[in-house]
């Protein structure tokens, strides 16, 4: 039986929720943020982003920011609470999901289950940022096993629109405000039939709602399983070696063959460089052992979460584009993925997988339906 509650929200003023939005920080490069900025005075990353060195400092002017644009009725505090229903579409893809807010006790106590580690120094920062801004400006992706429908034909429609919208990148947001104190505990004791949560995406976000005692609940996006899309993490790896050099340093690992080019079906490490394709054949090793010992022992990388020269690639990125802006020497490997039941039983049983494993969609937007502490 898990906890779920409505919240006190906050959310863009209805003639500006197509500027207000945007994707998650780390999607943005530092060109593409100051662009957004100097374009878009209504973004959300004119609340989050500044070159405020100190962190209390930066936390602080944040939540000026934010209270700015409440005083100039940008965005919107709800009197009561609410939830919500929103939906996602890009392409053929469609997501649906119940936004609310869990309860840290459920995380705490293991009904909201993990598959990754966190990193103190990061949980730190967040519950920093949360503690001064007292808002969570992005929900947790959160998924669960039981055929449970929280949302009904009811809950979409037309009365209870609040958002819908086409954003830049082409996805289409739609978004239903659940305001009926019925329908709201309808759907609260619906969600008590499922056993557990699972985190598909916000590990970092959560662990430090927890380590805050004045922090008891986080926002959250609930979804059933078989909506989610799980992707890889592929490396790119930029080196100070020629291609001769780094060929020779490979070999020390298995047997090299040139591919024409990549296939789901085959088992081996794959990876590209000087614009060719090759497989690399190790018995030893599974892939993700084996890219780790070339990392290491091949070039010097001994965190593969803090090192400039190793970047993570969303793995639902066409291979085409990513291949295209690859430099003379630098490596690109495809990694192989976990699929969602994986990542469930690895969660039921208390363990983790390796960081940047996975990418799970759908990613949703910052500065869209923000929760007030």
């Amino acid at each position: 039986m898990v906890k779920i509650s409505s919240f006190i929200s906050i959310k863009p003023n209805e003639t500006l929720v197509k500027k207000i939005p945007t994707k998650s920080y780390n999607d943005y490069t530092e060109g593409e943020i100051v662009d957004e900025k100097k374009q878009n005075k209504f973004s959300f990353l004119n609340v989050i982003h500044n070159k405020i060195s100190d962190k209390k400092t930066s936390f602080k002017y944040i939540k000026k920011k934010i209270n700015e644009f409440i005083d100039k009725n940008i965005l919107i505090i709800e009197k009561n609470p609410l939830l919500f229903v929103y939906r996602q579409q890009y392409n053929e893809n469609i997501y649906t999901g119940i936004i609310c807010a869990v309860d840290i006790k459920e995380y705490k106590s293991g009904k909201i289950k993990k598959h990754e580690k966190t990193i103190y120094k990061r949980e730190k920062l967040f519950a920093d940022y949360i503690s001064v801004t007292k808002i969570h400006a992005e929900p947790v992706l959160l998924t669960y096993n039981e055929d449970i429908n929280l949302i009904n034909t009811n809950h979409t429609k037309k009365k209870n629109l609040l958002f819908d919208f086409l954003s830049n990148d082409g996805v289409h947001h739609t978004v239903w405000r659940i305001s009926n104190p019925k329908e709201i505990n309808k759907i609260i004791n619906l969600a008590k039939k499922i056993k557990s949560l699972y985190i598909a995406d916000g590990h970092h976000r959560l662990a430090s709602s927890s380590i805050r005692k004045e922090i008891n609940g986080c926002l959250a996006y609930i979804i059933k399983k078989e909506q989610l899309e799980v992707f890889p993490f592929h490396r790119l790896v930029r080196s100070k070696y020629s291609y001769e050099e780094i060929i020779k340093k490979l070999k020390d690992f298995g047997e090299i063959k040139n591919i024409q080019k990549p296939k789901s079906t085959n088992k081996n490490l794959l990876f590209y460089i000087n614009k060719k394709w090759h497989e690399l054949n190790n018995k030893k090793f599974n892939n993700r052992d084996l890219f780790m010992n070339i990392i290491k022992s091949a070039f010097g990388i001994l965190d593969d979460r803090n090192n400039k020269d190793l970047h993570f690639i969303p793995g639902n990125k066409k291979i085409n584009e990513i291949t295209s802006s690859i430099g003379v020497s630098d490596i690109l490997f495809l990694m192989k993925g976990y699929d969602l039941e994986e990542i469930i039983s690895t969660a039921d049983q208390d363990n983790i997988i390796p960081p940047k494993s996975t990418y799970i969609l759908p990613k949703i937007p910052s500065g869209l339906i923000l929760m007030k502490l």
